[in-house]
This record gives C-alpha cells, structure tokens and sequence, in this order.
C-alpha cells in the first residue's frame, strides 16, 4: 500500500483467523489482508453497508470505522476498536439471502449460542438480530 503512503508493522500481527490476518498500520488504523477473494467482497460490502447506514455500534458492539478498501490486494484498512467489538463479516451475505433454509439458520443459531457463557449469549443475540 505504498502508493497509499501508509506503512505496516509485519513483524507483529494484531490477530489472525481463517479469513485473513490484521496488523497495525502507520496511520493509527488496521490493515486486514483476506485469504480468499469472496471473504475479501463479503467484508468489504459489509462495512460499506454500515459505514452507508451510520451503524456504530450494532447492540454493545463497537464496529471499526471503514478507511480504505484495495480490490486487487483484497484488504480492508478500517479503525482500531476496543472490545467488545465485531469485526469479522468475511462470511455474511450482504444484498443477497443466504443458501440455508430457516431450520439450518435456526440451527446454526443455536450452535452459536452454545460458544457463549449463557449470561452472554443475550447481548450477542441483541447485535445478531440487530443486523437482520
């Protein structure tokens, strides 16, 4: 992103997923490289959605602010946030419905009840249904 004068501290990750990996970039700001070209269109469309409706936070959430997007080098440059946060829209289907039916979104929605302590689970179900 040289042509962006912006440099990035390689050497140490923020953090790392199946999606992509995020470090900290010269302008105060977070560079997410995306693994895969439909994960990188997923995110990019989904902060492009938020930035466009104003949604910050979504529930308790903080949503990183969109800076800049690369399409060839499929990343997303967006703010630093504190937690708790969402940050993480590789997977989402924006402008289009999923390919699930109700009982396998109702399922999934129940897997991922079960990664919360159930006091949390409330709060992440609030910002789940928020996003709907």
């Amino acid at each position: 992103m040289a042509s962006r004068n912006l440099s990035i501290a390689l050497e140490e990750p923020l953090g790392s997923g199946q999606d992509g990996t995020v470090w900290l970039a010269s302008r105060e700001t977070a560079i997410k490289a995306m693994n895969r070209e439909q994960n990188y269109l997923n995110e990019r469309d989904s902060y492009r959605l938020l930035t466009e409706r104003s949604i910050d936070p979504i529930g308790i959430f903080d949503v990183p602010k969109l800076v800049d997007t690369d399409d060839e080098l499929w990343i997303v440059e967006m703010g630093i946030v504190s937690p708790p946060y969402f940050l993480d829209f590789g997977k989402t289907y924006v402008n289009r419905s999923p390919p699930y039916t109700s009982e396998q979104l109702a399922e999934s929605l129940y897997e991922s009840e079960q990664l919360f302590e159930p006091a949390d689970w409330p709060l992440v179900e609030v910002a789940v249904l928020d996003l709907k």
